[in-house]
């Protein structure tokens, strides 16, 4: 499944991310979040026109050769998927549920020091259990308006107030559904204010949690104030704010219904509270300034100068990246260097950092290909030398591109790779000769990389150094006709429709054919032999039962998915197929005929 038009649901999982105040938790979720997202099939809507992949791969901001591989691919029938905006919307809505339950967990829980192992399926499980479990022993306490202090009143009599006991908290909890009675820790040292909407009868709809601004200190400018937590990159300062609202809950953890929703809008108004909320977002009316935090050591280096911070920070994360600790995809997600690049003038200085980056990656991939790594493609994947270079470049012009040297690296690793083969036992008879299957490697990184859209004008090298192998693997098929072929790419990515392709656009489509079409019936007779042998076998006392169970009727299903299981699921198996049953349609009985019983004598 090939899905596009991401960037707006990441964006949503930063948000995510973002509701934890622990680093740990939040880069946690900022990675299973991502990764639930793109895998989870029902968040997203298959695309049914040209148009529609076009505006899907717009939000990525791909380049025009890769948005025409798309098409091409769509045009062949292959299904193109999007994010569905309300089903991704409902997602984004259960998620911060689930983060509001994670962030309620104290950093001792077993839990939160083993989140390294956690799925983010079973923090969504768990979140639920423990909603559920607040729901059913959610009663109308005769207590509700205890630790209750109002603060402003509607003309309808419903009224918000704030929530000043730890038993109110656990009422708010209990009558609302979600986990704000274990927040009386934070309420009680000072940095979080709990306010409810309720109605006239006393009877909570809203609660909302006030977090006081984050204070850092920025050299030559003195304190400064932030509607949020200082992160890496570029933060928001605000000057006059003393609380904004970083949570907005319903019942159950919900959206506010509307009428409530708008209650709500209109006190944040009243009394100038701002907020970030998705529907409540109300900004600080002198927030103008940012500041940019780069990490550095067990800190940051703050300052209010885009140009002093993108100095600092690339000299940073170049070091990072030689000496292993950084790749350039954390110092996107991580140190968050691309929200000061896009925000730095001078082109120049970005693509020379960028191009500097590019080149410290390609040194790390000859590095590891000379220690013997063997999947360079799943170490380029890994580390994001691609969403690196687009985010940096957010709206600009490109000069040269910096993937070129890594792309011309791994082809030229690919050119001097030759095919292997091994030999694979399928089945044996006791004294006799096995039957076997040889297992050809295609050295197939170039034409992974044509299926990524990462070569793209490179066509006629990958398939010139493709052509020769692709040779040595049909003369092999030929001279070795009484034993299975198996035919797989060295790279991840290359189906097996892929080396069929590759065969005919390297001239040798009519070579493999003829090859292939020869072989079976040359591996059927071998099968027959072996099995007269193995009854011999038997009846002289020997155990040749496997032999005679593995090579019996439907042998051809059996022995194509070991050869599939033992090679991989896309690699090529040249032999017997199983043949494809033919559904028959079945004629209607006609409603003039009946059947009758023989009459009994």
């Amino acid at each position: 499944m090939q899905v596009i038009g991401l960037a707006p649901a990441f964006v949503a999982t930063d948000v995510i991310a973002a509701r934890s105040t622990h680093q740990s938790v939040s880069e946690w979720a900022q990675r299973v979040v991502r990764r639930h997202v793109r895998r989870t099939s029902g968040l997203h809507r298959r695309l049914a026109s040209e148009q529609a992949v076009v505006a899907a791969a717009a939000l990525d901001r791909l380049p025009s050769e890769v948005v025409q591989k798309i098409v091409a691919a769509f045009k062949a029938g292959d299904d193109i998927y999007s994010p569905d905006r309300a089903l991704l919307h409902a997602f984004v809505e259960r998620a911060l549920d689930t983060m509001d339950f994670m962030e309620s967990l104290p950093l001792s829980d077993r839990r939160i020091r083993r989140i390294e192992r956690l799925s983010w399926s079973d923090a969504e499980q768990m979140s639920a259990d423990w909603h559920a479990a607040l729901a059913r022993v959610r009663t109308i306490s005769k207590d509700v308006m205890a630790g209750v202090r109002k603060i402003s009143e509607f003309p309808d009599g419903s009224f918000f107030a704030e929530l000043t006991t730890a038993a109110a908290l656990k009422t708010e909890g209990d009558q609302m559904g979600h986990c704000v009675g274990g927040y009386w820790s934070r309420v009680e040292g000072g940095d979080t204010r709990i306010v409810s909407l309720r109605d006239a009868d006393g009877h909570p709809h809203v609660t909302i949690e006030l977090s006081r601004p984050a204070e850092v200190h920025v050299e030559g400018r003195g304190n400064l104030r932030l509607m949020a937590h200082l992160k890496a990159g570029m933060n928001q300062v605000v000057a006059s704010v003393d609380w904004y609202a970083a949570q907005i809950r319903g019942k159950q953890n919900r959206v506010p219904v509307p009428k409530y929703a708008e209650k709500v809008r209109q006190w944040m108004r009243d009394a100038s509270i701002p907020s970030r909320e998705e529907g409540f977002a109300h900004k600080a009316g002198d927030a103008s300034m940012s500041i940019y935090a780069v990490p550095r050591d067990r800190g940051f280096f703050l300052t209010e100068d885009v140009k002093e911070a993108f100095s600092v920070g690339s000299e940073i994360a170049l070091a990072q990246l030689e000496t292993g600790n950084a790749t350039p995809r954390t110092l996107v997600r991580s140190m968050h260097i691309h929200e000061i690049a896009r925000n730095v003038a001078d082109d120049d200085a970005v693509a020379a950092f960028v191009n500097a980056v590019a080149d410290s990656f390609l040194k790390s991939l000859r590095s590891a290909h000379e220690n013997g790594t063997s999947n360079i493609l799943r170490k380029v994947a890994e580390g994001g030398m691609e969403e690196f270079v687009r985010n940096c470049f957010d709206g600009r012009l490109l000069g040269a591109d910096p993937m070129e040297g890594i792309t011309d690296f791994l082809l030229s690793m690919d050119e001097k790779a030759d095919v292997s083969s091994i030999d694979h036992v399928l089945a044996s008879v006791p004294g006799g000769q096995p039957l076997t299957a040889r297992i050809h490697t295609v050295p197939a990184l170039g034409l992974a990389l044509l299926n990524l859209g990462r070569a793209a004008g490179k066509e006629e090298r990958v398939l010139n150094a493709l052509e020769p192998k692709l040779r040595r693997v049909v003369d092999a098929v030929n001279r070795e006709q009484g034993v299975y072929h198996v035919i797989r790419s060295s790279a991840a990515g290359v189906r097996k429709n892929d080396l069929v392709q590759a065969f005919f656009a390297c001239g040798l489509g009519q070579n493999y054919a003829f090859a292939a079409a020869q072989l079976p019936s040359v591996v059927r007779m071998r099968v027959k032999e072996m099995l007269v042998e193995a009854k011999r076998a038997r009846v002289a006392g020997l155990n040749a039962n496997v032999a005679l169970n593995l090579l019996g009727d439907g042998y051809e299903a059996r022995l194509t998915a070991l050869l599939r299981e033992a090679a991989g699921q896309d690699s090529l198996v040249i032999g017997p197929q199983p043949q494809k049953q033919v559904a028959l349609a079945r004629a209607a009985p006609s409603p003039l005929v009946k059947s009758y019983p023989m009459p009994r004598r």
